[in-house]
């Protein structure tokens, strides 16, 4: 499966930027630069995880781009095991991506992206605190809507695979201001 995942990532960023073409949609005249800042709901450690997502990029081309993004927790997940109530969180996280995009109409356009990012979760249960980071490779695809001049939504699902210490799926709503 991430087999599958990444080489499905990188072909499409591959052949996002041999395809590369000079439009005159709100993608190719806004500016190269990107600000964002919006809600993810990530599936992690057994629980799902309210999360404010700010992204920042920079698009070198038409069809190809760079980001990064930040994560920070919002709240606890509480859960009952053998009648203990243990609070967990996501503390903070992080990523940085190469990114694929191709403007399907002047408002509508796909993106892929792949790269490497880092999460820190924390645990607190029966009085006992535990804190884990976990790292690895992130592949992820969505879209985004130009809704007025520079101002776009972006909606987009990234897989996070941590290697030995399991995968988190990440769904992302976000606004985007181009500058």
């Amino acid at each position: 499966m991430k087999t599958l995942l990444l080489s499905t990532a990188a072909a499409l960023i591959m052949a996002s930027g041999a395809s590369a073409q000079t439009t005159d949609s709100a993608y190719a005249t806004d500016g190269p630069y990107t600000l964002g800042a919006g809600y993810t709901n990530l599936n992690a450690e057994g629980g799902n995880y309210d999360v404010l997502t700010l992204r920042g990029g920079y698009d070198v081309t038409s069809n190809f781009g760079v980001e990064a993004e930040a994560l920070f927790g919002i709240g606890d997940e509480l859960t009952t095991i053998f009648g203990a109530t243990a609070a967990t969180s996501l503390n903070y996280g992080g990523g940085l991506y190469a990114k694929g995009q191709y403007p399907i109409t002047d408002a509508i356009s796909a993106h892929a992206r792949v790269g490497y990012a880092w999460t820190k979760f924390e645990g607190t249960a029966g009085g006992v605190a535990n804190s884990r980071e976990d790292n690895g490779v992130a592949v992820g695809f969505g879209g985004e809507y130009a809704f007025s001049g520079p101002n776009a939504l972006r909606a987009d699902y990234t897989l996070y695979d941590y290697g030995n210490n399991g995968q988190a799926d990440g769904w992302s709503l976000t606004y985007v201001r181009h500058f």
